[in-house]
């Protein structure tokens, strides 16, 4: 009985560890080696950072990989991953050869953990942040072919950086299906949805999508820095359309600071967003009020390539 006790626990056992040298204050470490959707996978890590509740938003497990070979390495659900529903971070950099991008024009990171959503048959993401999240963050991922959307946000206080949606792992060719949707009707109490941001690692690329990101009635939604419609190197077009924003909500687009759920302009870099077979970004309304609930638009490339010069 013990020996069949411990098979059955170990995809939810992976290694604890307490403090990293991440910059995160981290509750539980939960450790990926598989690339299958048994054993120490990523469904796994997300099933078992759901079931420890030692962590808050302010100290959030990691899930990291260790994935053993060279090269990328492709996960391809059979079906729906669980709703993250505890604060986690999941980081796609951890596994060894990846990096994340240095270039203040274009893109050199080398990502190497990709998530296929062909054949998941997902009936709402790849990966879905609901209550109970907040404090998450997605980053170094490559996401796409997902049914319908490669993240759903539906709670505040989270943040995308450092992703490739929507394309290949070398950023240089569409597979669709990488849509980041900001759910209706939240409040982001604990913080604001940050997509993006002022460094370089921060970039997201996102493209060859019917829209990249929709925002839909939530208050408190930055997005900057990324690269929205082109290839990584913001020097080709990949098609689809830009940003929608929908009902009214706060959401900032450009080059901003953020401290709590003030957004103030800043001098970082704005979004590139390019290559639109429609609009590149299109408004309902941007919301009102003093803090990041005043939707402003600024900084931005349109049209444009990276470098501005095409």
């Amino acid at each position: 009985m013990k020996h069949i006790l411990a098979r059955c626990l170990w995809p939810l056992l992976f290694a604890f560890v307490g403090v990293l040298g991440t910059g995160f204050t981290v509750a539980s470490t939960f450790t990926v080696t598989s690339s299958t959707d048994s054993g120490a996978s990523l469904r796994a890590a997300i099933t078992a950072a759901n079931l420890d509740t030692s962590a808050s938003a302010a100290s959030p497990h990691h899930i990291v990989f260790a994935i053993p070979g060279t090269g990328v390495h492709t996960i391809a659900p059979t079906s729906q991953f669980p709703f993250i529903n505890r604060p986690v971070i999941i980081d796609g950099f951890s596994q060894p050869g990846s990096s994340a991008n240095t270039l203040t024009v274009g893109d050199d990171s080398v990502h190497q953990i990709e998530l296929d959503g062909t054949n998941a048959n997902i009936s709402n993401a790849c990966f879905y942040f609901g209550p109970g999240s907040g404090g998450s963050v997605l980053r170094g991922m490559v996401v796409n072919r997902c049914t319908l959307f490669a993240v759903i946000v539906s709670t505040g206080n989270i943040t995308l950086e450092g992703n490739f949606l929507g394309i290949n792992a070398a950023g240089t060719a569409s597979l669709g299906r990488g849509i980041v949707s900001l759910g209706t009707g939240f409040s982001p109490d604990s913080g604001a949805v940050i997509i993006g941001g002022s460094l370089p690692a921060q970039r997201n690329v996102i493209a060859g999508n019917s829209t990249s990101i929709i925002v839909n009635n939530v208050s408190g939604v930055l997005i900057s820095g990324n690269y929205i419609g082109t290839n990584a190197a913001g020097t080709a077009a990949l098609g689809g359309q830009g940003i929608v924003v929908g009902t009214v909500g706060g959401t900032a687009i450009g080059p901003f600071t953020i401290g709590g759920l003030t957004a103030t302009p800043g001098t970082g870099p704005g979004n590139v967003i390019s290559g639109s077979e429609g609009n590149g970004i299109s408004v309902n309304a941007l919301g009102s009020g003093t803090t990041i609930g005043t939707g402003a638009i600024q900084g931005n490339l349109v049209g444009l390539s990276a470098n501005g010069n095409a």
